[in-house]
């Protein structure tokens, strides 16, 4: 939420009483209206028409409230040093750029922190590690899919989002290993949940949906990272003397074949 701040002496400035009643509804209206949309004290004149009309804008501008301008190639007004009272557009996307950071590096190290106090595999590999939790009997008998303890916040996030899909909503995540967590989480990281959704339904298969959260990991690790150069398919030219196709598609061979057939 990004705040419109307005002065306690507003009520008494000389530029309020210059403008009148109606125009300063506009202004206050139109500053909140900039401030959600993050555009730096621009209103573009397509919007004005909701709170009131060109005389206010006009009146607004005679009192040095606005000033006409124009953005992007559209035609409008902007406040009067709006930069030196309201925050601006990169001030609030790094603002919020930052928390979100914050966040994910929050349920990350949280859910590292449980998983490292946790006890270790023997030297043998022969001790299994400890089960995570399971559904308690009212659950399973009420058919819920059991849920990511609440500290692993990324997957817990990422599964309730593939659980929305009906084929997916029983989805467990109670199975996961120590290693497949952090597999997970990094993978979080890197891509972001909402690719990971969009490569799990891409590539679901609705007759026979995985029942655990871990299937989707050889898909999603096969993701190429972010900045990553594509991969390109080469394909080798067509064998056959004078022709100018490849080894998957030619137009000679082709012709050539039908007209064997006929």
């Amino acid at each position: 939420m990004t705040w419109f701040k307005v002065d306690d002496k507003l009520h008494d400035h000389r530029k309020i009483r210059a403008a009148g009643k109606a125009p300063m509804g506009v202004w206050v209206l139109a500053g909140s209206w900039s401030a959600d949309n993050l555009t730096d004290g621009f209103v573009p004149a397509t919007v004005l028409s909701r709170w009131g009309t060109r005389a206010d804008a006009k009146k607004l501008v005679d009192a040095g409230l606005w000033h006409p301008d124009e953005q992007d190639g559209e035609k409008g007004w902007r406040f009067h040093e709006w930069s030196e009272f309201q925050p601006t557009r990169a001030q609030k996307l790094a603002e919020r750029a930052t928390k979100a950071a914050a966040g994910r590096a929050g349920g990350v190290a949280s859910g590292r922190s449980r998983r490292e106090a946790r006890p270790k595999h023997g030297a043998s590999g022969l001790v299994e590690p400890p089960a995570r939790p399971g559904p308690t009997a009212a659950a399973a008998a009420a058919g819920d899919a059991p849920q990511t303890p609440v500290d692993d916040v990324p997957i817990a996030i990422l599964a309730g989002k593939l659980r929305r899909y009906t084929a997916l909503a029983g989805l467990r995540t109670d199975k996961l290993r120590d290693d497949q967590a952090d597999r997970i989480t990094a993978l979080i990281e890197t891509h972001g949940d909402q690719k990971l959704v969009d490569v799990a339904i891409r590539t679901l298969r609705r007759d026979d949906p995985p029942q655990t959260i871990q299937a989707f990991l050889a898909g999603w690790e096969s993701i190429p990272k972010p900045g990553a150069p594509a991969l390109q398919v080469v394909q080798e030219p067509c064998p056959e003397p004078g022709h100018t196709g490849t080894t998957r598609h030619c137009i000679q061979c082709a012709s050539e074949q039908k007209a064997a057939n006929r």
